[in-house]
């Protein structure tokens, strides 16, 4: 009976101190990796340094739950030592009623530094369209703009990493930044004449579906809201999901040469 008690209390305390040990080997490998982490580091960069130079062209499916309802196209153009990049998009928010029709076009001009050079925006909802153009000269950026028949002018000045966007690129030059990298960059809102910061990093919660081989899903914050991105090996964007329920799934690319 002595034999078995004492057996037992060994067979416990073995047991015991197994669990302890093992405890003790995960919490340090949590820690380690939570120290190889390490805080994140914000850099500043550009919206020009992260598409591309070379030709692109992007055709994305806009999807909201199970329904179908527009298409983004996204184009990159070489022009002389610096690009175009012109983007179009077709969305359709209530079936059947012209007023929930949205169409858009426009296109910016990027000098061989990256600067931009003009601008045009042009967006109808149902029978309502307001168009905006913009011409930069050094620090200089003269804008036209056209809304609900009523035309105006401004001239306003403006630094040297504008950007016109809402914060979504077609190719991400480089591929994935580091694991604790932060990339920031200003874009120029031409609607509303006003530039707001931009914040790139990888998404650290898990997602679904998982990042493709090689690549990263990353999140994008831009006036408060937050898009995740799903990016390849070589940094194009597959997938997008937005804060308002809509994903954007790739259909269709050309490779980064001039057909």
């Amino acid at each position: 009976m002595v034999l078995r008690l004492r057996l037992g209390i060994n067979r416990a305390f073995w047991a015991g101190g197994a669990l302890i040990i093992l405890l003790w080997i995960g919490s340090m490998v949590w820690l380690f990796g939570d120290i190889a982490r390490g805080p994140v580091v914000s850099r500043p960069t550009s919206y020009a340094s992260l598409v591309p130079a070379d030709f692109l062209t992007l055709t994305y499916r806009i999807w909201m739950g199970p329904r179908s309802v527009g298409e983004l196209g996204y184009t990159v153009i070489p022009e002389g030592s610096g690009r175009r990049v012109t983007w179009r998009l077709r969305l359709l928010l209530q079936p059947g009623a012209p007023e929930g029709k949205v169409t858009g076009d426009g296109a910016s001009v990027l000098d061989s530094t990256g600067t931009l050079s003009s601008f045009t925006a042009a967006f109808a909802v149902g029978p309502q369209s307001v168009e905006v153009t913009g011409t930069r000269k050094e620090d200089v950026l003269t804008i036209h703009s056209t809304a609900f028949g009523v035309s105006s002018a401004r001239v306003m000045q403006v630094d040297s990493t504008l950007a016109i966007g809402d914060g979504f690129f077609p190719g991400l030059v480089g591929g994935c930044p580091g694991r604790n990298e932060r990339l920031t960059w200003q874009v120029f809102d031409p609607f509303t004449a006003s530039s707001t910061e931009v914040a790139l990093e990888r998404e650290r919660g898990d997602v679904t579906p998982p990042p493709p081989e090689d690549g990263c899903v990353l999140a994008v914050t831009y006036k408060g809201l937050k898009t995740l991105m799903w990016v390849d090996a070589q940094g194009i964007v597959q997938r997008q999901r937005t804060a308002v329920g809509w994903e954007l799934v790739l259909e269709s690319s050309q490779p980064t040469v001039r057909p």
